[in-house]
Order: C-alpha cells, then structure tokens, then sequence
C-alpha cells in the first residue's frame, strides 16, 4: 500500500513538473533607472486584445485590471493624465497552421505532394510595453506566450502570465 501511495505521488510530481508554463521574455532600457517611476497612464486607443483579429472588449478589460493590479502591486500608481509611464499591450489567440514535409508520394487535394497541412494547439501572446511619454520609445517591454486548448483556458492564464512578467519589474539598474 506505501508502495503504491509512492508511487502514485512519484507520478504527480512528474507530470506536474512536466507541464509547460509560458515562455517569458522581458527587455529593458538598461540606462534608465526604474526607480524614478511612480506612476503610469494607459496610452489611449481601440482595444488591444484580439482574438482572431477581432476586438474583444471583455479580454481587453481583463487583461488591463490584470496588468494594472500588478503594476500597483509593484508601486506604480495609476493616473489619467501626466504619468511616468505609458503602457500599452498587445494580445493574440490564434490557431497556427502550417505546412510540413510527410516524405514523397502523399497524396494530397493537389495530387501527390512531400507537404502536408499540420495544425498546433492554440497559441495565446500577450505583450506588455512601458514607453516615455515625451517621445513613445519602448523603455522596458515583456512577452509571453503559451499553447492553449480554448479562449477560456487563455483567459484563466492571463493573471499569471502578468505577474510572471513583471516578477522582475523595477529592474535594477547596471
């Protein structure tokens, strides 16, 4: 019976440790001391979240509380006009189809083809930008991006994927 309680735990942790987070990448302007910010503002405009390129005002309002919620956590404050930092983002779930080669003599709709259509999970991005309001340069930039079974399943990662991209965020000065 331990055994078999062994064993059943050694599996959870292999197929917990095995699930795959997404992929962050984060860069900064590495002159600029993150410190002097205390405040951001939106940069106004249509909604940037898409789905299948088409505007999703519900994802556009969550993924803004979500970015706002950590950045306030992080001790930037939120301001409508005058802020230290404007901040945008983009946001994609699109289903990538691509072609790959299947070997010689696959018949296809075409005839015979070494190239078939392959189709990947859903792909979810969302990417975060800081910018100098005087001149809109990017000062410090985040993206994530993640395989997805459903919209649903983006909408529940998008707290983490934040917070995983701003982990980091003031970033020291060097």
């Amino acid at each position: 019976m331990l055994a078999r309680l062994g064993l059943i735990l050694l599996l959870c942790l292999v197929f917990t440790g095995c699930a795959k987070g997404p992929t962050i990448q984060v860069r900064h302007d590495h002159n600029i001391d993150f410190a002097q910010f205390h405040s951001f503002q939106w940069l106004e405009g249509t909604p940037q979240a898409r789905l299948d390129a088409v505007a999703e005002d519900d994802m556009d309002r969550l993924i803004r509380n979500a970015i706002q919620f950590h950045l306030e956590n992080r001790g930037l404050q939120r301001v409508t006009e005058n802020g230290d930092l404007l901040v945008t983002f983009r946001s994609t779930l699109r289903q990538a189809v691509e072609s790959a080669p299947v070997g010689p003599g696959r018949e296809s709709s075409w005839g015979f083809s070494p190239w078939a259509m392959v189709s990947r999970p859903p792909e979810a991005s969302l990417s975060i930008d800081m910018l100098d309001p005087a001149t809109k340069a990017p000062l410090w930039q985040g993206s994530a991006r993640t395989q997805v079974r459903s919209r649903e399943e983006a909408r529940s990662k998008i707290h983490e994927a934040v917070r995983m991209m701003l982990a980091g965020y003031p970033p020291r000065p060097h």
